[in-house]
């Protein structure tokens, strides 16, 4: 039997950051990681564990200069170890840096280690004749103690073994107090500035001078106090030159009260050598203070008010950490001394800027200081982020990048400098009159009416402008398209004028068309030189961006409400397709376009669309263009799509409310299968906030709903790009105030763009980079008589490892088998707090990759369960929600996922929870198959809080679910924990576990299964039938967490149950044949762990021979650990006296509130390759081994 456990996967909260010479050391649960430090794709590259049972909270580095080596120190808890690692050789077979970490020294101390800091001069302490005095390293513990780091041994990278042990000395103990942070500031190889914050809110100033002539000494200075929570950071700045001839130092600090305080100590360091120790111990005596502000005395309120120079709040809960960096020189100008990063509760990385006013004239709260807030990044999901580093190859701010970890285990860099004129950005602005003075002047072949229009207009305020922006496309990456309301159409093209300058933009007038003033609409052919033009008039033009013509190309009756464009993937004959759209209910229009000779455009055809014209105005196009079979997809502003087919006298299909009663803003037409086999998909985005997926099936079949999910931004979502070749999926939108572009495949925002919100004139193109992924793209926008243009053609931030739920994850379940058709394996699901749903798949190098997220609940997620063959997927949560999601493989985005039911209610408005669920197929399908024309029957069985119990029957038919209530039951006041279903002998039986420690057996009426009931209706709750408990038993003390079941044979279960009292449980259910009854007794492990055990699951089971059996059982608790169980049963001995339980594997978890865990095998068949999924604050797989 296995029994040994291996971490092969792990997702856990990110505790630590550190950057050096080109790599980043990131730290996850007792884990180091190391990961490239590439800007442009970096990538992870080393893993070590450094610790067996205590994750690391910090560390800190100093790089050898021949950059081949790095030493670290690295702390968790009360141990501080050593590490070196260093550079190895690229191999011709591996051509991937590979790098050795080696660990040698172990030492524990007395407390908490909070900070710990090499001395960066200790070399010429050396030089001085200092060694004896001046430690080499320092680091800090909770209880404000300092204690001297020493190496002894070698450091030799080029040694095969690195030894070097760590010996751990105290120097001298500060102000006694409970610390929550303290930072280790050198001012000199010799002395060192402490900076401590309290849990009482009080930041404690000391320094520890070390010389020949006063071997140990602690000077404390000062306490400040004014936060009204706990210290959570605290930050000690390197000398500023603030003034000409005069430095200060700052201290920065963040609380629970969520403000960032900035305070000068420069005056309590010059006078840290005439500072007399009684006068020190009175004043704090004097100033000593809960820190909350209930009872500060004057003197402590004026020392504190005299060192604050700066308060700001910023945040929307508490800030955990700080960093600083230097200013940018566009603040510098303004008065910038210092820049301020940091992080917090509420997932968000926000920078700040310390200035600086010498005349004291822009009146800043604090006299000639002030704090403020220059920009906000969100990039990672959930909430926390634990870790902050800054990473720079310079003291240039242009070039630094901030690197945070989450709890979501994700590690995301951006710069520092999020400036929109870059390399990469730029970012213009023009108003009308600008653009008028430009071009008339200098257009020789405007007349002299046109010059002097030109002139006038440019004279004319905004108020008073008869001239405005109308309507804009995007020509490329560089070009823009522009007409104006008197019917200009102008050239407006980017000359870029150097790396980080802003753009220089060059205005040509094309022409005036009157058919254009008053109104006008344009769009473009994608990667195409051709525009096209419509006005109020009728008339459509085309302009050819090579040869800079505009020329007429049709005229339509009445007015054109909007023109769509398509370029044609297959044929050489169509090079793309035009829709006409005109007001007043008229028939669209579509032409088909070639390209001629010379390179114009010519008209091949031209289709007037019969459609219903209570359809509505028409906002999305869409055109599927193969010989012999076209189809035009419509989409309306009243949510629906409707299918045309141009081949043939097939009537169209009309997807009435595909997107509720929102406007429909994105169509594309997807191909699955080879040629012959091939199926046609519609996808579709819309104002609702969702994309959806309708499979076009073969001929004769109506279509499908196969994927409809709320996307994490909107619900303005108005466009979708999608190339199949490279599978990229985009969509964008608005949301709140900003322009997202959002990758669906890697569910990460690429570009957020403030503009001001949906409801203005807009234009975006998506910039493709080398591989053919979106990087960026194009947005222009109108604000307040403004034309905005934007580019940029890199995402706002990287993803050095991509994370998971930032929230605990409360349930998790792997689907025994793949899904059918699915190009990946085994689906795993989890449920957050977060109430979203998330489908991962295990890729390469056992990494969860994510495949979509499930929004629809609006409680945290209970429990999930999937059907046997994967189809089909069940949650359930608060106020009474229970949904069935129906899974489909599905082009475009791997995974097509439906939520096609939920349980009916008796009261739309219960807050009821549903505790627990358990599912299975209905009996008379796993004994006859399923009945004609229907897809799918369960059993599905709820326990809900008020300890009520109902059997439902769902039905699942061409994508539609029904409802039907078949048994109900009550328990006691004790609530129900969990429930399963289970079938002995042929019959149905409920299991239910509950918090007074006893499992009960349920018997569930023959004749509830012997009819089919099929009903349209949301549900029946007419059902009479009555739930009978005929056994109790008692297996703990006190609740019942877990409860999971095994079939061993026809006649017997096992059910193994864990509980608060530390336990774990071990039952057989056997069928007593002779009062047809179904009989249980238990066996209990008490103390199988140290805290609640939350979860346990059988492994694997093996009949060694008739009637004995033997298993292997895993269980999870709050003492994070993970423990096996071998477990051997003689199903003939009476009871449990046949039931003999060993443990087995015992192994440290980095995850905490441990929830859920679930096992799956790879190799199903062979029953090998058996793993553990682990879930809490974090995730992790473990593979079961002998």
């Amino acid at each position: 039997m296995p029994n040994t456990l291996r971490n092969v996967c792990s997702h856990t909260p990110v505790t630590a950051l550190a950057t050096s010479n080109g790599l980043i050391f990131s730290a996850s649960g007792p884990c180091l990681r190391t990961h490239s430090n590439d800007a442009k794709s970096p990538s992870a590259i080393a893993t070590k564990r450094i610790f067996k049972s205590q994750i690391i909270h910090g560390m800190t580095v100093q790089h050898d200069e021949d950059d081949a080596s790095w030493f670290l120190l690295v702390w968790g808890g009360r141990y501080l170890a050593t590490l070196l690692i260093t550079r190895e050789a690229k191999s011709s077979s591996n051509l991937r840096e590979t790098l050795r970490i080696r660990r040698s020294g172990l030492a524990k101390i007395d407390d908490w280690i909070l900070d710990v800091s090499f001395n960066p001069n200790f070399e010429a302490a050396c030089t001085a004749g200092l060694t004896q005095v001046v430690p080499q390293a320092v680091a800090l513990t909770a209880n404000n103690v300092l204690y001297e780091v020493c190496f002894q041994g070698n450091w030799a990278p080029e040694q095969q073994h690195f030894d070097r042990p760590l010996v751990i000395k105290e120097l001298t103990p500060g102000p006694r107090c409970i610390l929550y942070s303290a930072h280790l500031k050198w001012s000199s190889h010799s002395e060192i500035i402490v900076a401590s914050g309290t849990a009482l809110g009080e930041i404690y100033v000391w320094m520890y001078l070390a010389d020949k002539k006063n071997m140990a000494t602690g000077y404390p200075h000062v306490i400040l106090s004014g936060h009204e929570g706990s210290v959570f950071g605290v930050r000690i700045s390197r000398p500023i030159d603030v003034e000409p001839g005069r430095t200060h130092r700052f201290l920065t600090s963040c609380s629970d009260d969520r403000t960032i305080r900035v305070w000068d100590i420069t005056e309590v360091l010059i006078q840290s050598n005439s500072v007399d120790g009684s006068t020190i111990d009175h004043k704090r005596a004097k100033s000593r203070t809960t820190g909350f502000l209930s009872d500060l005395t004057e003197d402590s309120i004026g020392t504190s008010k005299d060192k604050c120079t700066a308060v700001a709040m910023g945040h929307i809960s508490r800030i955990w950490n700080i960093q600083y960096a230097f200013p940018e020189a566009s603040q510098k100008d303004k008065g910038g001394i210092l820049s301020i990063m940091s992080v917090g509760e509420d997932a968000s990385c926000q920078k700040w800027n310390l200035m600086f006013d010498p005349t004291a004239q822009q009146n800043f709260p604090n006299g000639k200081f002030a704090l403020i807030h220059s920009d906000t990044a969100h990039y990672h999901t959930g909430k926390n982020i634990w870790a902050l580093a800054l990473n720079s190859k310079s003291n240039e701010p242009e070039d630094a990048r901030v690197l945070t970890g989450g709890a979501d285990s994700s590690i995301i860099t951006t710069l520092m400098s999020r400036s929109k004129n870059s390399e990469q950005k730029r970012s213009n602005s023009f108003e009308i009159e600008d653009v008028l003075q430009v071009i008339f002047p200098s257009c020789t072949e405007a007349s002299q009416q046109d010059a002097s229009y030109g002139k006038q207009m440019a004279k004319r305020r905004n108020k008073d402008l008869e001239d405005c922006f109308r309507s804009y496309t995007h020509l490329g990456d560089n070009s823009m398209l522009v007409t104006t309301n008197n019917g200009l159409v102008l050239l407006a093209t980017c000359q870029t004028t150097g790396l980080g300058s802003p753009s220089r933009w060059d205005w040509r007038l094309l022409t005036q068309l009157n058919g254009l003033k008053g109104y006008s609409v344009v769009c473009n052919i994608p990667n195409s030189e051709f525009s096209f033009l419509g006005g109020a008039r009728g008339s459509v033009f085309v302009f050819n961006y090579l040869t800079c013509e505009v020329t007429l190309v049709t005229n339509v009756q009445g007015k054109i409400a909007n023109l769509f464009v398509q370029p044609t993937s297959q044929g050489d004959d169509i090079f793309a397709t035009l829709l006409v759209v005109q007001v007043g209910g008229l028939a669209p229009m579509q032409l088909l376009l070639q390209r001629s000779d010379d390179g114009s455009l010519l008209i091949a055809s031209r289709v007037i669309l019969s459609m219903d014209q209570n359809l509505g105005v028409i906002t999305s196009y869409a055109h599927a263009y193969q010989v012999g079979d076209q189809k035009v997809f419509l989409g309306f502003r009243d949510g629906g799509i409707s299918i045309i087919f141009l081949n043939g006298d097939k009537p169209s299909v009309n997807l009435a409310r595909a997107h509720g009663r929102e406007a429909v803003t994105g169509l594309r037409s997807i191909q699955s299968g080879s040629n012959g086999m091939s199926i046609d998909y519609l996808l579709s985005v819309g104002r609702d906030g969702t994309c959806t997926i309708h499979c076009l099936g073969h001929e004769n079949q109506n279509p499908l709903l196969v994927h409809k999910l709320t996307l994490p931004f909107g619900p303005n979502i108005e466009g979708v790009y999608y190339d199949p070749p490279t599978g990229s999926l985009c969509v964008y939108g608005f949301h709140g105030r900003n322009f997202v572009l959002y990758d669906l495949i890697s569910s990460e925002s690429i570009m957020t763009i403030e503009c001001g919100g949906a409801h203005r004139i807009w234009t975006f193109k998506p910039y493709i980079g080398p591989r053919g992924s979106v990087l960026g793209g194009s947005f222009a926008w109108t604000k307040a008589c403004v034309l905005n243009i934007y580019y940029s053609f890199e995402p706002d931030y990287q993803t050095i490892t991509s994370g998971s739920h930032g929230r605990e994850i409360k349930t998790c379940a792997v689907a025994p088998n793949s899904l059918l058709g699915g190009p990946y394996g085994l689906l795993f699901a989890t449920g957050a707090e977060d109430t979203d749903i998330r489908l991962s798949v295990l890729g390469e190098e056992d990494k969860l990759i994510n495949l979509a997220t499930l929004r629809k609940h609006v409680t945290g997620i209970q429990s999930l369960e999937w059907s046997e063959d994967g189809s089909f997927l069940f949650s359930c949560g608060g106020y009474e929600e229970f949904f069935v999601w129906r899974l489909r493989a599905t082009p475009g985005v791997m995974v097509g996922v439906v939520c096609e039911s939920s349980c009916p209610k008796e009261n739309v408005k219960s807050d009821l929870r549903i505790m627990s669920f358990a599912v299975r197929e209905h009996p008379e399908e796993e004994d006859h198959g399923r009945k004609q024309g229907i897809d799918y029957r369960f059993l599905v069985v709820l326990a809900y809080s008020n300890s009520v119990i109902k059997l439902w029957q769902y039905t699942s038919h061409e994508g539609r679910g029904s409802w039907a209530l078949l048994v109900v039951g009550n328990y006691t006041s004790a609530c129900i924990t969990a429930i399963e279903l289970i079938a002995v002998s042929g019959t149905i039986v409920v299991l239910t576990a509950a918090t007074d420690a006893h499992v009960s057996i349920w018997d569930v009426p023959k004749e509830c299964f012997h009819q089919i009931v099929i009903e349209e209706e949301p549900g029946n709750f007419l059902s009479t039938r009555m739930m009978t408990c005929y056994g109790v038993l008692r297996v703990h003390q006190n609740c019942i967490k877990s409860m999971s079941t095994q079939t061993l044979g026809k006649d017997a279960t096992l059910v193994l149950t864990t509980g608060d009292d530390n336990a774990i449980g071990f039952s057989l259910a056997r069928f007593d044949g002779t009062t047809g009854v179904l009989v249980m007794s238990s066996l209990c492990v008490p103390k199988a762990h140290a805290a609640a055990v939350n979860a346990a699951s059988v492994v694997s089971v093996h009949n060694v021979e008739e009637g004995k059996i033997r298993m292997l059982a895993a269980t999870a608790s709050n003492d994070q650990r993970v423990k096996t169980w071998h477990v051997e049963i003689d199903l003939a001995a009476p009871g449990v006296d046949g039931v003999n339980i060993t443990r087995g594997a015992n192994e440290y978890s980095a995850i905490a509130d441990i929830s859920s865990l679930a096992v799956f095998s790879h190799d199903k068949v062979a029953g090998e390759g058996l793993e553990v999924l682990i879930c809490g604050v974090g995730i992790e797989i473990w593979r079961i081994g002998s």
